[in-house]
């Protein structure tokens, strides 16, 4: 029921088949088995136990000398295979069912509504026209004043028609819709060339035709209800086993560390070492491996830029120059190189070391303050800039680092619930048999009731956790347990207290442990008084 209605919307008025709505219904209701699982392990767990308790068997078979344990050998057997084959059913039949569902239910939301026009509103099912009625008889199917726009090759509202009156009825095939009109008018707005119309001493941009009968055949297409291919929906984690969830997971993690790494280098060298490459183009290795600077050799007194620069050339014709052609940009590149062979203060940042000789020490402090205020001013600028462009590009690169994460958790949780549920059986069944023992009540008053609060608790907790999965809060391997873990422990204490014969249901027995704790505090009070 709970599926009808939050599809309802999109079954009710498409026109389908009830075998349409009888597969979606049958397939819906196999996705639910590994959930109703746990709850019908619960339940008649509680109500066999407590059947046996209300009808003194429990107390005859351990007056034979049976156990509690040895009684419920059997039932763990049995609660062991059913565990196994819920695994089994989740990891092979869930896929299929979901894998059909899917596609059915993306066939019916992109189903065509069927042939339904209303009065006094547009109906734009049809393709290539919109009608609107201002009212219909029921009885007779008379519509009256019909009004038809035909949008068809894309003529917008050029061509529409007025009739008083008319019929709609379909072809015995049902493929097209033949509409009768009588009294009524068409219009026409005559699209005629700009070249025409000046030729023309008399225009005539509007035709009107008036008839008393007319009819007007629409086609219907798209109206059958048609089945999509599913291959296009299998590699969708709900339709994947555990051994495809295992190898999708794998590759999308492993695009994702790539992912990290690519984004890494590319900020780094599109933002923070782009000027540290810029200074490394120009610096010219001679053959020894020693570094020198184009400003190293302009700093020569004697010797003009350019005649350095030919000089320079012709004694290795294998050293790379990079000649400057924006003289502002030079004189930056001149400052920022003073900072070689200048002693640096006190607060000064080594960036990089050549030869560990204090000539070739670059400092980014001593370099920001041998330049002038306008340069200063043009270097915040500039790292403002980059700044900038780094954190878009950081918030653009989020939102894909954040799907890709997305979906990896959503692999991990398909792939944790096909085992959490399966052990929730086996949960379930240590709770609820010696619960049922220890109320002693069968049939489906309180062992109902019972089972029903203790499952709200169990999904309550598994809703939860797999949402803190899914933010990011905690890993699979916790969210995706953490309610079986929460009910394992009282599982081994209902055991326990069944098969010591405790009472744990009794309002007396607490009593008296609260009585004997209240004694027992106000005699420690009394003590320290005196």
């Amino acid at each position: 029921m709970q599926f009808l209605w939050k599809y309802i919307d999109d079954l009710a008025g498409k026109g389908l088949e009830w075998t349409v709505i009888a597969e979606l219904i049958v397939y819906a209701s196999a996705r639910l088995v590994p959930m109703a699982l746990p709850l019908a392990v619960l339940l008649s767990s509680i109500m066999t136990f407590g059947n046996l308790g209300e009808n003194f068997e429990l107390t005859a078979i351990k007056s034979a000398g049976i156990s509690l344990q040895r009684f419920m050998a059997p039932l763990i057997y049995l609660i062991i295979i059913l565990s196994i084959s819920a695994f089994f059913y989740s990891n092979h039949v869930i896929p299929y069912t979901n894998l059909k569902t899917g596609a059915l239910i993306y066939d019916v939301k992109h189903q065509r509504p069927e042939l339904q026009i209303k009065e006094g509103i547009f109906y734009n099912g049809i393709e290539g026209y919109s009608i609107k009625i201002a009212k219909k008889n029921h009885k007779t199917n008379l519509l009256q004043n019909i009004m038809v726009y035909d949008h068809k090759n894309n003529k917008e509202n050029l061509y529409v028609t007025v009739a008083d009156s008319g019929y709609m009825r379909m072809t015995a095939d049902e493929s097209n819709i033949i509409l009768t009109l009588y009294n009524g008018y068409s219009y026409e707005e005559v699209d005629e060339p700009r070249k025409d119309r000046r030729k023309t001493e008399k225009k005539h941009p509007l035709q009107r035709n008036i008839f008393d009968k007319q009819v007007v055949i629409f086609e219907l297409t798209g109206l059958d209800f048609s089945r999509t291919d599913e291959e296009l929906f299998k590699n969708n984690f709900q339709m994947l086993n555990l051994k495809q969830l295992i190898y999708f997971e794998d590759s999308l993690n492993n695009e994702y560390n790539d992912l990290i790494k690519n984004f890494a280098i590319t900020i780094k060298q599109n933002n923070y070492f782009k000027r540290e490459n810029q200074l490394l183009n120009d610096i010219d290795y001679n053959k020894k491996g020693e570094a020198t600077t184009i400003i190293e050799t302009e700093r020569k007194p004697e010797i003009s830029e350019r005649d350095s620069l030919l000089e320079h050339k012709k004694r290795n014709k294998h050293r790379i120059t990079k000649i400057k052609t924006d003289l502002k940009k030079d004189l930056i590149q001149k400052r920022y190189d003073t900072a070689f062979i200048e002693k640096p203060i006190n607060d000064s940042l080594l960036i990089a070391e050549s030869n560990q000789t204090n000539e070739n020490k670059f400092y980014v402090d001593t370099a920001f303050h041998n330049l002038t205020i306008q340069n200063k001013n043009e270097a915040i600028k500039f790292a403002l800039t980059y700044a900038r462009a780094a954190q878009n590009s950081v918030d653009n690169s989020k939102k894909t680092f954040n799907y890709k994460q997305d979906r990896i958790r959503r692999h991990e949780i398909e792939r944790h619930r096909k085992f959490s549920l399966s052990f929730a059986c086996f949960v379930f069944f240590f709770i609820g048999a010696p619960l049922g023992a220890i109320v002693r009540k069968g049939g489906f008053g309180t062992p109902v009731v019972m089972s029903i609060l203790l499952f709200i608790f169990y999904y309550i907790l598994s809703i939860s956790g797999e949402k803190f999965v899914r933010e990011g809060v905690m890993p699979a391997y916790i969210g995706m347990w953490i309610s079986s873990f929460i009910l394992m422990p009282l599982g081994i204490f209902l055991t326990y207290k069944a098969t010591t014969d405790s009472v744990i249901l009794n309002s007396d027995t607490y009593f008296t442990m609260i009585k004997k704790l209240i004694a027992r505090f106000s005699k420690k009070d009394s003590e320290i008084t005196n």
